[in-house]
């Protein structure tokens, strides 16, 4: 298969799959993944809901950035 520039490739690879680990100790997210709303979301009341505003308690959706509040010398 060529690509956009008309060279030959037989697989691309995202740069950060590379890095990636698997996860381990959690349980498997509930729901799929919606190709129409291009995102991964759960059934709640008959509908499909994006994960993200289903339940906020997922360690998945929290981040743990720490930032240093800027202040004057």
């Amino acid at each position: 298969m060529d690509n956009i520039n008309g060279v030959r490739s037989e697989a691309v690879e995202p740069f950060l799959v590379r890095y990636s680990t698997p996860r381990i100790g959690s349980e498997p997210t509930s729901g799929h993944y919606s190709a129409l709303k291009n995102m991964w979301v759960v059934e709640r009341k008959g509908e499909d809901t994006p994960l993200i505003e289903a339940d906020g308690k997922l360690a998945e959706l929290s981040t743990k950035t720490r930032a240093t509040s800027e202040s004057d010398d």
